[in-house]
Formats: structure tokens, C-alpha cells, sequence
């Protein structure tokens, strides 16, 4: 696959002399010129959205569609230039149909575009119009006619602004009540948890597995469902949740992470609280402990969390911890029982450790990753 051009000759970026109207109709024409194209682009690049938006319908009157003969349409153009999320909102509005066309030169569509320049809040309205098509036509456009109307997950692109209310969508199969919706039924396509929305709570967060769902709320507030055996919803008991139920507690929670049968929540103070199971001392709790059904505090100073089905990570910005059993994907070769340095940095800091049942990955701010597998720590430099 080809990478795209959206660099501009220079003597383009300078907005025309002539009125706006005087190349109007130009693009009316079956095959508008490389000219015409290039105006309308340099336009994208260099005017504020309040701009574009004033005078882009006087440069081309085919603004809103794809430009006849050409490679790509206003919306793949604006996808690639950096700070124009609100401008992407607002062509898609106009045209929301053109976030799957595709680039004739290249096949890429303006998600492509917005993910090779890095520009990912333009991805994340691509993502939300994209995700919106495919449910009305798996749909055939009957389920969710009502949904669409009055639901907050359309307006983050028919809005600019980031405090709009996104609900928490979930599916798949459900006997373990791990989607929240108050019953073991499974769902086909995207459902809204109507708990959080009838309740007007925001979700940051998200963490799930295989007996149990764990939402974060964007006022620190922890909310499990799921099969309570074991302990793993830390709600004092055992008990089973078909809704989310608030996990209480006097912190104010970050970031969380689940394992199958325990939980890992990182409050604002760097305080590391676990619950569930500790058959395998994922809980970095003493020998003795079998279980915890409430959170239980194992360790302070730290900046993320994740876990595996046998095992816990906590990271700082110097090392990792882990802890647990292990298969290889600790990067030792001695079985964890309470949380141990694997793997430490000096001047490059750990900015994120990402987990799965058999291995775990570091990524460190000089532009390396940390793999821990098959007992040993190796490190991975990423292509500048």
C-alpha cells in the first residue's frame, strides 16, 4: 500500500486573489483541474476552520461530495492535517457516507489518512460515523432508528465538544451477566448499558474478562458485573451481578485491569488495591490468603496497572513489578509471590505495560519495548 501525498506545491498555500466565486465553475465541470484540486486543499491547510467553512462552499461547489476525477475528497484531505478534528466533524455531518470512500490513487479512506498523520482525535470521529454505518446496515436500519435519534454516541460528531455523554455499548455472548444489561440473554449487536445511561454516568474505562466486566467512571468511581465467585467483583461477597454495582471505597480510581478470577484498581495516589482469588498470589497477598472479596491494598507509589489470568503487573516510570505464577511471562524463571522489580529503567521511563495470560510488554520512552517471555526480559527497538 502506497503512503499519501498531501504535501502542496508552495505556490498554493497563498489564498487566491480573485473572489472565491470565480473558480466556482470550474468544479462543474465533468473533470475539474489539478489546479482547482490544489485550491481547495492548500485552503484545508492554511485558513481556521471558521474560514474553510465560510469560504470552501465559494471554492468548490462540490465541497460536500467527492471531487470528479481527482484522488480524494475534502474529508481525506482534512483527515491528514493536524488540529482540524472539528473541521472533520463538520464535513461528516454535511457527508457522513464519505468517511468510507476511497482514495483513487491509493484505496485508503480518511481513517487511513488520520491514523498515518497521527491525528487521532479526526480518528476517533471517523471511528464513531464508521461504527454507526455498519450497525444500520447490519441492522437494516430498524433497531437502532430510535437509538440514533436520542443516544449521546452520535454526538461526538455531530458536536465538537468533548464533554458530550458517551455511553457504553456491549455484546457478545453473556452467561457470565458480563454485559451488564440485567440478564444472560447474548446480543448480536451493539446494546447500550442502561444502567450507566439512565444513571447519566460517563465511562473512562473499560476492562474485561472472561467471568467479569470492570467499568471506571470519569469521577473515579469503580463498577463491576459478572459472576461473583471467588470474590472478583469486590463487593463483600460472592454474589453474581447482572448490572453494575459500585465497588466501595474511599479512593478515587484511575486506571483498572481484570483478570479471570481477580481485579487490579490504581487509585490517584498511586495505591494499588486487588480483589478476588489469589490461588496463583496474584493478589501479592501472603501465603495464607486463598481470597479477598473486598479490595485489598498491595502496594503505593505506582502508575499503572494489568494482569493476566495467573498474574499481576504495577509499573512506575523506573521498573516493573510482577507477581504471580509463572509461565515464562513474568521474565523470571522463580514462581512470584508478592511484588518483585522484573525489569528496570534508569534515565528512559516506563510509559506503558500492556498484558496478556502469556506474556507482557513494556514500552519505554527512548523508543523501545520490554517483552517478557519465556523467562527472560528482551528488549525490542522500535524503527525511528
Amino acid at each position: 500500500m502506497s503512503e499519501p501525498a498531501t504535501e502542496f506545491p508552495n505556490s498554493l498555500l497563498t489564498p487566491s486573489s480573485s473572489s472565491p466565486s470565480s473558480c466556482s465553475p470550474e468544479c462543474m465541470t465533468q473533470l475539474p483541474s489539478m489546479q482547482h484540486f490544489n485550491r481547495v486543499a492548500a485552503s484545508l491547510a492554511i485558513m481556521s476552520d471558521a474560514e474553510v467553512l465560510a469560504r470552501l462552499p465559494g471554492l468548490c461547489n462540490k465541497v460536500t461530495g467527492l471531487l470528479e476525477g481527482l484522488r480524494c475528497s475534502p474529508l481525506h484531505l482534512a483527515a491528514s492535517l493536524p488540529g482540524r478534528a472539528a473541521l472533520v466533524t463538520t464535513l461528516l455531518t454535511l457527508r457522513p457516507d464519505d468517511v468510507i470512500r476511497e482514495d483513487c490513487e491509493n484505496g485508503w479512506s480518511p481513517l487511513h489518512y488520520a491514523f498515518f498523520h497521527g491525528n487521532l482525535d479526526s480518528a476517533k470521529q471517523l471511528i464513531l460515523v464508521i461504527v454507526v454505518l455498519i450497525i444500520l446496515i447490519k441492522s437494516n436500519c430498524h433497531r437502532f432508528d430510535l437509538l440514533l435519534l436520542t443516544s449521546p454516541f452520535i454526538c461526538l460528531y455531530i458536536s465538537a465538544s468533548c464533554s458530550d455523554h458517551l455511553g457504553v455499548y456491549t455484546w457478545g455472548e453473556n452467561g457470565s451477566f458480563l454485559l451488564g444489561h440485567g440478564s444472560m440473554q447474548p446480543y448480536v449487536s451493539p446494546e447500550p448499558v442502561r444502567f450507566f445511561r439512565d444513571s447519566s454516568i460517563t465511562i473512562a474505562k473499560v476492562a474485561l474478562s472472561q467471568f467479569h466486566s470492570i467499568f471506571l467512571t470519569t469521577s473515579g468511581v469503580v463498577y463491576t458485573c459478572g459472576h461473583g465467585t471467588g470474590g472478583r467483583l469486590g463487593h463483600g461477597d460472592q454474589a453474581s451481578c447482572l448490572i453494575p454495582r459500585c465497588v466501595k471505597s474511599s479512593h478515587v480510581f484511575i486506571s483498572v485491569a481484570a483478570g479471570r478470577d481477580h481485579s487490579v484498581l490504581l487509585s490517584n495516589n498511586g495505591c494499588v488495591l486487588a480483589f478476588g482469588l489469589n490461588t496463583y498470589r496474584q493478589l501479592g497477598a501472603p501465603h495464607e490468603l486463598e481470597l479477598s472479596l473486598s479490595p485489598k491494598q498491595v502496594k503505593t507509589k505506582v502508575s499503572g496497572v494489568a494482569a493476566g489470568r495467573y498474574h499481576t503487573l504495577l509499573w512506575t516510570k523506573e521498573g516493573v513489578y510482577t507477581f504471580g505464577l509463572n509461565a515464562g511471562q513474568l521474565g523470571e524463571n522463580r514462581f512470584l509471590m508478592e511484588p518483585r522489580v522484573t525489569c528496570a529503567a534508569q534515565k528512559p521511563e516506563i510509559v506503558n505495560v500492556e498484558s496478556c495470560d502469556g506474556a507482557a510488554v513494556c514500552y519505554v520512552s527512548h523508543g523501545e519495548l520490554w517483552l517478557l517471555s519465556l523467562y527472560q526480559c528482551r528488549k525490542i527497538r522500535l524503527p525511528r
